[in-house]
């Protein structure tokens, strides 16, 4: 047993140590996985997903209610502007337009009405019985002028009977001192003092003044009976006067309201006819409406009804109106595309991208950052992105709106540079290096490396086109 046991630990020895002499006799290069470094373009990139979009796209709508009876599009078809879409029943708006009509030619016919009503008011008595009214109101206001000029007499008689009223006062005063000098004389002459002649005169001027006093009462009554009648007669016609010129003047102004209410009648007339216009104006326009057009050229990438349905106008309700189709414009594309929050700042506005779709079977299309979100979107449970827009320089027929589109947007760029596989290039302590096979042999050389990318290594200083470098060296390479 102790003799088997010692056979099988030399056998042991000697297989290990045969082991270990094939090993070190053999090549290594048979076990390694090599690659040549090469001159080719590398470039970074940030990679995200994004969808393409029309620049423009419009919402056909309906601007009047009703039923689709015709439609001539279908998605995918491409349409001039101004090109039919659809065609909404149109039986009730001809009857609208035809009794617009009608009512225009009535209006019209009411305003002629009118027009003529004046014309033959004022060829008839319109006219003249301003004109009568006007010379009413002149022979009025002079009559007027008349009776104020008539109560200057009145106020000569006025003055008169001042005059007549003095002059019998004085009449009194002197028939009074003549009774007076007269009841003396005649005592003195009863007495014998005086002469008969001196009686007698003294009786005379008596007479005299009672004479005078006679004749002033007479004056101030003939002065007060015409004064009396002269005053109530200026005073009737200045009341006569005044109220015949307020009479004329309420005349005037009554035929110059009755032309103006002829006036009014044909102003209302003319507004109707105006009214009716913009009436038929209306109708016609919405007659318009049941012809869908285009707005613009493009493509057809959405057809929400089918002929028969019914549409809503847009605006005339809460909701925002039945969307016929809607047209694309093929004149650019853009994508819209999410960068994750920490590759954000590596984009900028201006930048270039390679944008590809399907399964990469086509030339990538190039575009351009146009537009970078000012703030990011928060989904839960996903990380912050933000929306990144992207023109499409060289877009085709074959990039529809809607269509996934992988974005390689382009930190970095190096043309005609060394480039190696990632797995070629260790990093450590922030020194890079390759495994270089040199004469068989595998040596370990620093070199200094530019663009970095999921695939490949620029390396920019160390390793030259055409050498030969290990894909994931192994340990105990040796230095150079």
């Amino acid at each position: 047993m102790k003799k088997l046991l010692a056979l099988l630990v030399i056998l042991g020895v000697v297989v290990y140590g045969g082991y270990r002499l094939l090993g070190r006799h053999s090549s290594p290069e048979t076990k390694l996985t090599t690659t040549v470094a090469r001159i080719d373009d590398i470039r970074s990139v940030v990679q995200c997903v994004g969808a393409a979009e029309p620049v423009k796209k419009l919402d056909v709508k309906s601007q009047v209610p009703g039923r689709v009876v015709r439609l001539y599009v279908e998605e995918g078809d491409t349409v001039r502007q101004g090109e039919l879409i659809a065609q909404i029943e149109v039986t009730e708006y001809e009857l609208q337009v035809e009794h617009a009509r009608a009512e225009v030619e009535a209006s019209k016919q009411r305003l002629a009405q009118a027009e003529a009503a004046v014309r033959r008011s004022r060829a008839g008595t319109e006219d003249t019985n301003v004109a009568q009214a006007l010379a009413i109101s002149r022979a009025a206001k002079a009559r007027l002028e008349g009776a104020r000029d008539h109560w200057k007499l009145v106020a000569e008689l006025h003055h008169r009977l001042d005059v007549a009223q003095s002059d019998k006062a004085a009449a009194e005063a002197t028939l009074s001192l003549a009774k007076q000098k007269l009841d003396r004389t005649t005592q003195l002459r009863a007495r014998g003092f005086i002469s008969a002649q001196d009686g007698d005169q003294a009786r005379a001027d008596h007479d005299v003044a009672r004479a005078k006093l006679q004749a002033a009462e007479q004056n101030v009554a003939v002065v007060e009976t015409e004064l009396t009648v002269e005053r109530d007669t200026a005073q009737a016609a200045l009341s006569a006067s005044e109220a015949e010129y307020a009479a004329s003047l309420e005349a005037i102004e009554q035929a110059r309201a009755d032309a103006a209410v002829k006036s009014k009648l044909v102003a209302e007339a003319r507004a109707g006819v105006r009214l009716a216009e913009v009436a038929l104006a209306t109708a016609m326009q919405e007659l318009r409406y049941t012809e869908l057009r285009a707005p613009m050229a493009g493509q057809v990438i959405y057809k929400g009804v089918e002929e028969g349905e019914t549409v809503s106008p847009e605006g005339r309700s809460a909701a925002v109106g039945t969307v016929i189709a809607t047209i694309a414009s093929t004149a650019g594309m853009i994508v819209n595309a999410e960068v994750d929050d920490t590759d954000i700042g590596k984009v900028l506005v201006g930048q270039q991208a390679l944008l590809s779709v399907g399964a990469g079977e086509r030339e990538p299309y190039h575009g351009e950052v146009v537009y970078i979100a000012g703030r990011s979107t928060i989904r839960e449970g996903e990380v912050p992105t933000f929306r990144v827009k992207l023109a499409v320089k060289d877009p085709d027929e074959h990039l529809r709106p809607g269509m996934t589109v992988n974005v390689d947007l382009v930190c970095k760029e190096c043309k005609q540079v060394v480039v190696v596989p990632y797995g070629a290039v260790s990093m450590k302590g922030g020194a890079a290096t390759v495994c270089v096979v040199t004469n068989g042999k595998p040596t370990t050389r620093p070199v200094q490396v530019g663009v970095v990318t999921p695939t490949a290594v620029e390396v920019a200083k160390g390793l030259k086109a055409g050498e030969r470098v290990v894909i994931g060296a192994p340990a105990g390479t040796q230095e150079q």
